[in-house]
C-alpha cells in the first residue's frame, strides 16, 4: 500500500473527496483548498490543477460535468471546471549552462545557433 500526503504534492494531507476519471484512468482529489489529479497511468503521479478564487476556499464535493468538465461543489456555490487548467509550477533558474560554459545571468541569454547541449538548475 502507498501513502500519498502533502509531499507528494497534495494541497493537505486531508483529502475531502474523490472522483474516478475512467476515461483517463485517474482520480480527482479535492484537498485542502486545490484541486489536485492522480495520473494512475504514470505512477500516480499528481498535479494541481488551478482554480477560481471563489473555489480555492475549499471543495465539498466533485461531479463530472456536461462537456467533459467538473462540477465543483463548494461553500460559495456549484462551479464549472475545465479539466485543462492545470496550474504550472513556478521555477526560477539560476544557472544555464551551454556547451560546458557556465553562464551566471540566465535573464538575459543569447544561445549560439550552434549549441548542442544546454542544462539548467533551479532553486
Amino acid at each position: 500500500m502507498k501513502n500519498f500526503t502533502k509531499a507528494d504534492g497534495l494541497g493537505a494531507d486531508v483529502i475531502l473527496r474523490l472522483l474516478y476519471d475512467g476515461k483517463h484512468n485517474g482520480i480527482w482529489i479535492s484537498a485542502g483548498k486545490g484541486l489536485f489529479y492522480m495520473d494512475l497511468e504514470h505512477g500516480g503521479e499528481i498535479r494541481s490543477f488551478g482554480l477560481p478564487v471563489p473555489v480555492s476556499s475549499g471543495i465539498f464535493d466533485i461531479k463530472h460535468g456536461p462537456r467533459g468538465r467538473l462540477m465543483l461543489i463548494a461553500d460559495t456555490g456549484i462551479h464549472l471546471a475545465d479539466k485543462r487548467n492545470e496550474a504550472r509550477p513556478k521555477l526560477a533558474v539560476n544557472k544555464i549552462t551551454v556547451d560546458g560554459k557556465v553562464c551566471e545571468n540566465p535573464a538575459r541569454l543569447d544561445i549560439p545557433s550552434g549549441a548542442r547541449r544546454l542544462t539548467s538548475a533551479k532553486r
